[in-house]
């Protein structure tokens, strides 16, 4: 029941998937950084 195609296809989504939000939230704790620098 071993597909290695599968398991390839399984593990780019999951990679993508982190790649995303890492990406989402290095943005966010920017924007986040830069509105507390302005504040202080």
């Amino acid at each position: 029941m071993y597909d290695p195609l599968l398991s390839k296809l399984i593990l780019t989504t999951v990679l993508l998937v982190l790649a995303i939000l890492e990406v989402i939230g290095g943005l966010y704790f920017n924007i986040k950084r830069t509105s507390n620098d302005y504040t202080i």
